[in-house]
């Protein structure tokens, strides 16, 4: 069965919207209005069908009315975080407790006691946080810490998540290889 358009009488509608924003405003923006005009006697009791919000919204557009209502800013309020806290020290103080829990404690000396001495001061910012250090770290581990820089840089494990991510990648720049760790330039072919 086909959907049948409601009637409104356009003078009255403007008049409802006068007299609801006159008596109930000022609103924030039109959707207030809009729930405003259809909480009304008028649109609850309106001919065979009550008003809805949609179909004030659906009116005010078609009759070209403008109401004394602002248009409401689309998308998220100004200060409204999506996830997470808007407290940076509460985001510190989680990776902190995180960092603090007996598994991880547990990891870390293990993998303090396996990794070369050199390698020490790495497992250490990794134990602060660095997500940088961790990564150097599980690549290493991965290579049983024997000739790392080499056989890190020219690793093709691919299906490994953090291949795009591991250390001691060259670097091209301008026609120029540069090696991350020594900082030499060869020329690229």
């Amino acid at each position: 069965m086909a959907k049948t358009k409601l009637y409104i009488d356009p003078e009255r509608f403007k008049q409802i919207i006068e007299k609801v924003e006159k008596e109930s405003g000022p609103f924030t923006n039109r959707a207030q209005l809009h729930d405003a005009v259809a909480a009304t006697e008028w649109a609850k009791t309106h001919a065979k069908k009550p008003i809805t919000a949609s179909v004030v919204a659906l009116r005010i557009k078609e009759f070209g009315i403008e109401p004394q209502t602002p248009k409401g800013r689309r998308g998220i309020a100004s200060g409204t975080r999506i996830g997470g806290t808007v407290d940076p020290e509460a985001r510190s103080r989680n990776k902190k407790a995180k960092l603090a829990q007996p598994k991880a404690v547990e990891i870390f000396d293990i993998l303090a006691a396996i990794a070369p001495t050199s390698f020490q001061r790495t497992i250490e910012r990794a134990r602060e946080g660095s997500i940088k250090s961790a990564i150097k770290i599980k690549c290493a581990e991965c290579v049983g810490f024997e000739d790392m820089t080499l056989r890190i840089r020219e690793c093709d494990t691919m299906s490994c998540a953090l291949w795009l991510h591991r250390p001691y990648q060259s670097v091209t720049i301008g026609g120029a290889e540069v090696d991350e760790k020594t900082e030499t330039l060869a020329e690229v072919g």
